[in-house]
């Protein structure tokens, strides 16, 4: 059944997950809206050292960034958009489209969401604006919940798998997750050494010392 979200000036028509499209209406002090359609391709995940988008002015709303994002969405061309978190933390943001001549554009950023928003109007020799939160859908709410009420599962080896349902996680959460990682090396028998590299790996685990006292 579609369902309809409201925030702030945006109303966001949905079935999802039924449904993998997103539909924005943006409502405009001057009472003129437009659209915007979002296809999601990956949800990703809220990283424990997760980044949030800058604020443009004083009282606009930050959103968190998650990990392994992909969407589509329609700026002039059908762009794809990614995030991903780098070992150092800090968050890529790429776009990926194909002109009307049919050649393939890349590009990236290391700074913002609006920032590589800026980067791929100017390629295009447009003036208008565009936001990044609003063109990568940060502000989608049903994303928002999803990722927030989604399980972590962990395998522990062999066939086991252990979820831990975020919706049910408390302020104690850290620790929850923190226990739950260590025994998963227990029983996986991974050394602290081991988990250290698949730490510089995945920039989504605990690092190494996080847990080491646990």
């Amino acid at each position: 059944m579609d369902s309809s979200d409201q925030n702030s000036n945006c109303t966001f028509a949905h079935d999802y997950p039924n449904s993998n499209i997103i539909t924005t209406t943006y409502h405009e002090n001057n009472r003129k809206t437009h659209l915007r359609k979002h296809i999601i391709h990956s949800l990703g995940v809220y990283p424990s050292n997760v980044k949030k988008t800058k604020k443009s002015s004083k009282n606009y709303p930050e959103y968190e960034i998650p990990d392994n994002y992909k969407v589509e969405t329609l700026e002039g061309y059908k762009i794809v958009c990614k995030t991903n978190y780098l070992l150092d933390g800090t968050v890529k943001f790429t776009l990926n489209w194909k002109d009307s001549q049919g050649i393939n554009w890349y590009i990236s950023n290391n700074n913002s969401a609006s920032g590589i928003a800026k980067d791929f109007l100017k390629l295009l020799n447009k003036k208008t604006r565009v936001s990044g939160i609003m063109l990568f859908g940060f502000n989608i709410p049903c994303l928002i919940e999803a990722r927030k009420n989604n399980p972590i599962y962990i395998n522990l080896g062999g066939d086991e798998v252990i979820g831990i349902d975020l919706s049910k996680v408390n302020s104690d959460f850290a620790r929850v997750h923190q226990d739950a990682i260590v025994r998963a090396c227990d029983e996986a028998l991974i050394l602290r050494d081991g988990y250290r590299h698949l730490a510089a790996i995945n920039s989504s685990l605990e690092r190494e010392y996080q847990i080491s006292d646990r």
